[in-house]
């Protein structure tokens, strides 16, 4: 009978040195694996918080838009000032917030999700010529740096029919003006 050759003429095994090489070769294979999968978590979060900042930013505009757009008076008051006896409604913003106070009498209320925000906060800068409403609409980050900016007009179609109601612009187009109406029953 023949004699078997074993197949691993060396017992010795692996020495501490081979076996330091493979473990930190292991380590960086692993490390690069981790920051590539790091990475990829970063974009797809990022790419999620710009998403919620659109959302945002569309709702507020549609917010505003539906409510604006078949008011029968409409008029822009710098924060703290008063002249909105006339117009019992009125959007604004507070502290990056949007509210909405639906009557003169009634509680005021923020129309969005407060989880929409994320951190983020809304500004807008409005102004009214003739019967054209100018709206800018930013969304900012945590740094307050702009993330979702919108610029638009529209024709408010009702204002100045009923007899001393009209678009009067009292703030020039200052930024985040309390935008008093009326809207159209």
């Amino acid at each position: 009978m023949k004699k078997r050759r074993p197949l691993i003429q060396d017992q010795r095994g692996l020495t501490l040195i081979e076996t330091i090489v493979a473990l930190l070769i292991s380590l960086g294979v692993l490390a690069m694996v981790a920051a590539l999968s790091l990475s990829a978590v970063k974009a797809f979060l990022g790419g999620s918080s710009l998403d919620q900042a659109q959302q945002l930013g569309d709702s507020a505009y549609d917010f505003i838009e539906a409510r604006l757009d078949d008011a029968l008076g409409i008029c822009l008051i710098r924060a703290g000032e008063g002249g909105q006896e006339d117009f019992p409604q009125a959007i604004y913003v507070d502290d990056g917030l949007l509210y909405y106070q639906k009557d003169a009498a009634g509680a005021v209320f923020a129309p969005i999700d407060a989880e929409l925000y994320q951190g983020c906060s809304i500004m807008y800068t409005a102004s009214i010529s003739n019967d054209m409403f100018y709206l800018h609409l930013e969304v900012l980050d945590k740094n307050d740096k702009p993330v979702f900016v919108r610029d638009s007009s529209f024709r408010l179609l009702n204002v100045g029919m009923s007899a001393g109601r009209g678009a009067y612009d009292l703030s020039g187009g200052e930024a985040n003006p309390r935008i008093c109406f009326i809207q159209n029953q």
